[in-house]
Parts: structure tokens; C-alpha cells; sequence
């Protein structure tokens, strides 16, 4: 049987749906009891067949690898059985109030998420500003807590990394790359994490991952010299790249391909 697009059928599910809208209010009812009843049916033997897969280590490894395919991913998260990171969705809140700090001519950085706290930097006119404290926790800590009671306060973290792109998709696993210290500001760090040729800059307090390939020809950046004005040069044939967009300036057609990484604990993790 061939395997139809999901984003497909999810289309037509509400396209059905929405006709639905027009019929009498005891017949809408018994649809959604008619659908909830198939929910449950699926439900229950999924979320067997899961706890029988975690209990062995090979069933772990299984459902690890079974969980990189979006499609799949999507279905245990609906089903509870892989939550959403609760530092992903933070991120996700912190981008929406970016415009209105960065209308007063500063910044903000999501750091980590801990317990009942947030960490943050905040960069541009916001650093040493008296009106800080007002801004966090009367701006950005309410809208946190709007979807996330359980968050109390949220912190101030200073000269700490964060990651120069933030993945806010499921999927993957999450691998301890290197530590935080082995970079330094502008310089190319090239590592083989678990046979992934991964290349890390440091560069404004940030940290950008990419595969190891360059887009022309596919060579690797070792020995490439420290980036000057945000563009990483190919130590080949000399290609540019702005290092906080992957994006080549010499060809614009061509692009460097992106690894999620996230910092925690002084360490940098790569998503595989």
C-alpha cells in the first residue's frame, strides 16, 4: 500500500471537518464522540507497544531512531508519549517579545531553562539598563508564565554562550559535542561528533554549528583562518560565507547546511 503525505491527509480531515460545522449540534457531538473513541483506540495499543520497546536497551535505540521521522515524532507527540521541551517553547515566546525590545534598541537571549527558572541575556541598550528588572519580570517573565505557570523568575546570565540557532523541531537526538571552552571568539573549530563533520564558531557571544562541507565543492573548512566582519572563507577556493546565516556571498545560490546545537552545562550538544 503507498504511504500517502500526512500534511495531506491532515488537510482533508479538516477540510471534512469544516462541513461538518454546518450540521445540527447532536449530529457534530456524535462525530466528536465517534472521534475521540478512535483516538482511544489508537492510543492504547501504541503506547503498549512502546513500553514493551523501553523495556530493553535495543527497544530504546529502536524508538530513539524511530523518533527522528517527523511523521512519526508528531504521533507520539500527540499521544504523550514524547513531551515538547519546555526550553523550546520558552524560545518560542522569547522570539515573539524580541521586536518590542529590540524596538528600545537592545536584545534578548534565551540561555538555559532550569527548574522554575530562565535564564537570559540581554544584549544592546538593555545591558546595564536601570529599567531591566521592570522589563523582565513585568515583559517577558508574564509572558513566559502565560503557558507556563510553574516558572517563578527569570535571571540575568552574563559573557555565556548561547546557540546561534535554536532547533524548534522534534526529532533527533542530542549528542555532547565539545566543551564550551575549547572556542574562541572568531576561530574554526572542526570536530567529527559520531562521524558527523560538524564545524563550530564562536563568534558575538554566539555559537554556530555546520556541517563541515563547503558548498562549492564539498571540502571541509580545517585550517580555515579566523572570521573577520561575520564571513567565514573556505580555505580552498576562497567562497564566503555570513557565518549567522549560513548563506554564501560569493555564489548566493549555494548555503551551508545547518546543525541544532544547544549550550548547557558548559558543554555544547549537537542534534543528530
Amino acid at each position: 500500500m503507498e504511504l500517502r503525505n500526512l500534511e495531506v491527509v491532515a488537510q482533508e480531515i479538516e477540510d471534512v471537518l469544516s462541513k461538518l460545522r454546518d450540521y445540527p449540534e447532536d449530529v457534530r457531538e456524535l462525530v466528536s464522540k465517534l472521534l475521540e473513541l478512535i483516538e482511544e483506540f489508537n492510543r492504547v495499543p501504541l503506547i503498549k507497544l512502546v513500553k514493551h520497546l523501553k523495556s530493553s536497551e535495543e527497544g530504546k535505540k529502536l524508538l530513539l531512531e524511530l523518533a527522528r521521522d517527523a511523521d512519526i515524532y508528531a504521533l507520539f507527540l500527540k499521544y504523550g508519549i514524547v513531551r515538547k521541551d519546555i526550553r523550546v517553547e520558552v524560545a518560542k515566546i522569547i522570539e515573539l517579545i524580541k521586536p518590542y525590545v529590540r524596538s528600545h534598541g537592545g536584545d534578548v537571549e534565551l540561555v538555559d531553562v532550569k527548574e522554575d527558572t530562565v535564564f537570559v541575556r540581554m544584549k544592546g541598550a538593555c545591558q546595564g539598563c536601570s529599567q531591566v528588572g521592570i522589563t523582565l519580570t513585568e515583559g517577558i517573565l508574564q509572558a513566559i508564565r502565560e503557558k507556563f505557570p510553574q516558572i517563578k523568575k527569570i535571571e540575568l546570565v552574563r559573557d555565556q554562550p548561547v546557540e546561534g540557532f535554536l532547533s524548534l523541531e522534534g526529532g533527533g537526538r542530542w549528542v555532547k559535542a565539545l566543551p564550551v571552552k575549547e572556542l574562541r571568539e572568531g576561530e574554526v573549530v572542526v570536530k567529527d561528533v559520531e562521524g558527523v563533520g560538524a564545524l563550530f564558531i564562536l563568534w558575538e557571544g554566539r555559537v554556530f554549528c555546520y556541517r563541515n562541507s563547503c558548498a562549492h565543492q564539498g571540502l571541509g573548512f580545517e585550517g580555515a583562518k579566523p572570521i573577520e566582519g561575520g564571513v567565514l572563507r573556505c580555505p580552498w577556493h576562497g567562497f564566503e560565507y555570513d557565518i549567522t546565516t549560513g548563506e554564501c556571498l560569493t555564489a548566493p545560490y549555494l548555503q551551508l547546511e545547518p546543525i541544532p546545537i544547544k549550550v548547557s552545562e558548559e558543554w555544547i550538544f549537537v542534534k543528530l
